[in-house]
């Protein structure tokens, strides 16, 4: 490869942490909670158990959030998980907070406070005036900056891990790709063998994945996983929006202000899985889980709704649309363009781009929305 792409390469990463404004701009990535919630119920009820003591201390319950960005999605399953723990003898929660080590901790740890769990709130994060707010003291929360392929907790320290709309996030980046941004949509990597070399690191990251978690959760721990995956009309979650901003980079190449280099480096490693993908590790018995359930879920783009009630017109439509996605997107774009320019030009060139996109997605709605498709797992950690 040439110098300057491995370069970026190697400063951009995998897993790039997420912007600053992710909590303001994630409202599609929140919607999933509510989908889930079933499975969250089931995996407290299995788990949790008031016999389950500590020396005199009593029973706290461990809980990791794996993939919790600046913690926007993370405080409402939280404040669920503590209730239902309280509710089965748990004397209090401590709570493990896991992202990679570039995340902007100091918004996460700012949102992610005992306190904030500690609010009365309904499963949907509303007021809820039939719920005791409950004791902040009882609740620790710390945060782990390290890749959830590896290790992040000790052995058997934890009784539930959970992980919302992160696994797609693969551990590398393999090469540069030219055609499009999202590195397992064919759309984006027409070449069918990129395609299968992509597929084939996130079927070893999925295992490495949950070699992981089968150390750190006690025997009959539970896990709660949701992945993206194809959608019914076969489509790409996130796909036509992150392709038309794309053709937008290019459009800005043509014009000089990035190289093809830079613009084949901006690859988005996300991995989009099947159902044989999410299940082959368990059921050739590769690691110790059994699947209490495996569901495939649709989550209705928000803004779109929103449109479709009339509560935005088409101008903000494109603007949520385009602000959502770069709260994902923007800074592995940034990363690569600041290594030959300083960082206002690589703003500049990003913001180019979103100005361009917003007339193409403000034009055909229904084409460039964020809806996603999901699968979502519970299984239990075997003896």
């Amino acid at each position: 490869l040439p110098k300057q792409t491995v370069r970026n390469l190697q400063i951009v990463g995998a897993m790039e942490a997420m912007g600053d404004d992710y909590n303001r701009h994630s409202r599609n990535q929140q919607a999933v909670w509510l989908q889930a919630l079933p499975l969250f119920d089931e995996a407290a009820k299995g788990l949790i158990r008031p016999e389950k003591t500590h020396a005199q201390n009593g029973w706290w319950f461990r809980v990791a959030d794996m993939g919790c960005s600046t913690g926007g999605n993370s405080v409402t399953p939280l404040r669920f998980l503590w209730r239902r723990a309280q509710q089965q003898g748990a004397e209090g929660m401590h709570v493990l907070l896991n992202d990679v080590l570039g995340t902007y901790w100091r918004e996460t740890m700012q949102t992610v406070t005992p306190e904030a769990l500690a609010c009365a709130r309904a499963p949907d994060g509303n007021n809820c005036e039939r719920e005791l707010a409950l004791d902040p003291l009882t609740v620790f929360v710390h945060a782990v900056g390290r890749s959830f392929y590896e290790k992040v907790a000790p052995p058997q320290s934890l009784d539930l891990a959970y992980s919302l709309v992160a696994v797609h996030w693969m551990s590398e980046l393999l090469s540069p790709e030219r055609f499009g941004c999202y590195a397992t949509d064919p759309l984006h990597v027409p070449d069918t063998a990129s395609l299968l070399q992509w597929r084939s690191l996130g079927a070893r990251d999925w295992e490495q994945f949950l070699t992981a978690r089968s150390v750190e959760l006690v025997p009959g721990g539970k896990l709660v996983v949701v992945l993206a995956c194809q959608k019914n009309d076969g489509d790409y979650p996130w796909s036509q929006v992150g392709y038309a901003f794309y053709s937008c980079l290019e459009e800005l190449m043509q014009a000089g202000r990035l190289t093809e280099a830079e613009l084949a480096d901006y690859t988005l490693p996300c991995c989009w899985r099947s159902r044989e993908d999410v299940e082959a590790p368990i059921q050739d018995k590769r690691v110790p889980f059994k699947i209490d359930r495996l569901e495939h879920r649709h989550t209705p783009c928000v803004s779109r709704e929103a449109l479709r009630r009339g509560e935005i017109d088409p101008d903000m439509y494109a603007v949520q649309i385009m602000d959502a996605f770069l709260a994902v997107g923007a800074r592995p774009l940034l990363s690569i363009l600041v290594c030959s320019r300083s960082q206002q030009e690589a703003e500049t060139i990003v913001a180019e781009a979103r100005e361009l996109a917003l007339p193409i997605v403000r034009g055909n709605p229904d084409k460039y929305q964020l809806d996603m498709s999901f699968w979502h797992l519970l299984a239990t950690r075997l003896p």
